[in-house]
């Protein structure tokens, strides 16, 4: 079929309309619209916490954890053989005995036949020393007799050898005469001999006295020793024997635990420690326990943290090694009546065995700037400046604690710091700051020693 044309320009038409429409009205709405208006760039604000930095005068403190211990305990050890005869009705474990209480008895037969034994051979030697004395005497009074004897034999002797001279009496005369003589110096010899062994047999016979009286003092201990007792009140913490058994010396018969005091062993890290100590030039091995508590002003607690129970402590002594591995150092103190304020389901005594934190004050450190430990962040801290930006500043720190740390240099009182979470932290960025004092005031009270 064949298109005039005609009807082909019409159609033409019917597409060209709608352009040129199209076209005049951008036209008309560019010649009619305003430029674009620009909007003015505004700065994105943070919402931080922030304190002012205080100046407080500062409790160091030092924390460790360790094990209850009696500060006396009885290692009833048998220092003596023989068979159990009598023992405390209450000797088991747990129960609490009063000083003075005769745990148990040994058999003394052996140790008291034994003193009688010694006490007889101590009278029988003194018996001797004694006759040494009566001997010494008699001894003497014979001496005197033969010395006269000796002398009127002597001149008997000079007389006949001038009468031999003369020839009035025969030669055998004066030799009879002389072995008179000799007879009678012998014995003076003789006499004089026994005096003189009289100090040796003397001092042999005393020496024998202080050996039987050496045994006899050994035999009595012996015979106390059969007899144990405690001397402070305890409780009972082993029973190893029974009635009638038979003990030999060395083995541990009872246990008994003082509980009129304990100790507890706290490992504290030594750089916890260093903070309680400002001496300048002593080490920390060269400061006595007496200075620890006297000059440095020392305190502990020691607490149960299940219960949340304390007990007031008393530092008593340090350990005198470092462990190398923790780098801690062992801090005793010491309990005065752990028992004495135990109430049954509420508060539970402090008794062997039981794991327990125990905190350590020194003397207070006047004018030390501190703020959060959290708001240190490695040697930096974020302060908001006078106008309202982050300023990152490097500080140096002197004593660090557990909650907060006091600042060396780098800060001023009253400088704002930023305590929030900061994320990122951007130098100069806009902040907008709301103070918290509730954060101010427990630093405050903590860095102070008020409050735990």
């Amino acid at each position: 079929m064949q298109i005039s044309r005609d009807e082909l320009s019409k159609k033409r038409w019917l597409f060209a309309v709608p352009i040129l429409i199209g076209l005049l009205i951008t036209v008309i709405l560019v010649k009619t619209s305003q430029a674009p208006t620009q909007l003015p760039i505004i700065e994105a604000t943070r919402s931080v916490r922030v304190i002012d930095v205080p100046v407080v005068e500062l409790v160091p403190r030092a924390v460790g954890y360790g094990s209850v211990a009696p500060s006396v305990a009885l290692d009833a050890v048998a220092e003596v053989d023989g068979k159990i005869i009598e023992m405390l009705p209450n000797l088991k474990k747990g129960n609490i005995i009063q000083a003075g209480s005769v745990l148990l008895r040994i058999e003394p037969t052996s140790y008291e036949l034994a003193i009688a034994e010694i006490e007889t051979s101590i009278e029988s030697t003194r018996a001797q020393l004694d006759e040494t004395y009566v001997e010494a005497e008699n001894t003497r009074v014979s001496l005197d007799i033969e010395k006269k004897s000796l002398e009127f034999s002597k001149k008997e002797l000079d007389r006949l050898s001038n009468i031999v001279k003369k020839g009035a009496i025969s030669r055998s005369s004066l030799d009879q005469q002389e072995r008179t003589y000799l007879t009678q110096l012998q014995s003076v010899q003789s006499l004089k001999n026994v005096l003189n062994l009289m100090p040796v047999e003397r001092k042999l016979l005393q020496s024998q006295l202080a050996g039987y009286e050496a045994k006899l003092a050994s035999a009595k201990l012996d015979l106390e020793n059969t007899i144990v007792t405690v001397g402070f009140i305890g409780r009972i913490a082993e029973v190893n024997i029974e009635l009638g058994q038979y003990v030999r010396v060395g083995d541990v018969m009872v246990v008994v635990d003082g509980i009129s005091k304990a100790e507890v062993t706290a490992q504290v890290p030594i750089s916890r420690i260093r903070p309680l100590v400002p001496v300048s030039g002593t080490s920390t091995n060269q400061i006595s326990d007496d200075m620890f508590e006297k000059i440095l002003g020392f305190k502990a607690k020691v607490l149960l943290q299940e219960m949340s129970v304390e007990w007031d402590a008393r530092f008593v002594r340090m350990n005198d090694t470092i462990d190398p591995k923790t780098r801690t150092m062992g801090v005793i103190v010491e309990v005065d009546e752990p028992y004495s304020k135990a109430i049954p389901g509420v508060r539970p005594p402090l008794v062997k065995g039981m794991f327990v934190e125990v905190r350590l004050s020194g003397k207070p450190i006047v004018d030390q700037l501190v703020i959060p430990r959290n708001a240190l962040h490695e040697d930096k801290v974020y302060l908001l400046n006078k106008d309202s930006r982050l300023e990152i500043r490097k500080v140096e720190t002197a004593i660090v604690q557990a909650d907060f740390v006091s600042i060396a240099s780098g800060l001023e009182q009253g400088n704002r710091i930023i305590i929030s979470d900061l994320v990122p932290a951007i130098d100069g960025m806009l902040l907008s700051a709301v103070h918290d004092e509730v954060v101010k005031k427990e630093l405050i009270e903590v860095a102070s020693g008020m409050t735990k």
